[in-house]
């Protein structure tokens, strides 16, 4: 991962690989979560080695983008069937494409351009939420002793 600050905005570059579909989307996201947690919040996505996104790839940029953290991501050189997949899912407003770009330079330029003309998003603030323990109770796990009893005594 590369970090690059200008102009007072800290923007961190993510280059996936492979698909974004299933567990690698959630690795994805955790990633995310690591890099918000340090107080970046613009996120800038090179989507060059992504062959395919689905549901869960694209709820993953959606849940950081609905945070309420005043998080930015930009995508660019997205596939064509990745942005056809974008474009049918109908979140092609939500994930903001920057097209005709391939080269991390010049993407670089166009966010840090489009985040001077948005003054609201902040490049320092933390994230508000903490994180959510969601293992499973350890009283509800079976226990074979418990001869089908799940109360927990």
């Amino acid at each position: 991962m590369i970090s690059r600050a200008m102009n007072n905005y800290k923007i961190e570059l993510i280059e996936p690989s492979g698909d974004l579909t299933g567990f690698a989307a959630l690795v994805l996201q955790t990633r995310i979560h690591k890099i918000m947690d340090k107080g970046i919040v613009n996120i800038l996505v090179n989507m060059n080695q992504v062959n395919k996104i689905d549901g869960i790839g694209i709820a993953t940029f959606e849940k950081v983008l609905m945070c309420g953290c005043g998080a930015a991501i930009r995508l660019f050189g997205v596939m064509a069937r990745v942005r056809s997949f974008i474009v049918l899912s109908g979140n092609e407003r939500v994930l903001r494409v920057i097209i005709n770009e391939t080269r991390t330079d010049a993407a670089i330029s166009v966010f840090e351009k489009q985040l001077t003309e948005r003054e609201s998003v902040q490049g320092t603030r933390a994230r508000r939420f903490p994180r959510v323990d969601v293992s499973f109770p350890a009283i509800f796990k079976y226990h074979p002793a418990h001869n089908g009893d799940i109360s927990g005594r």
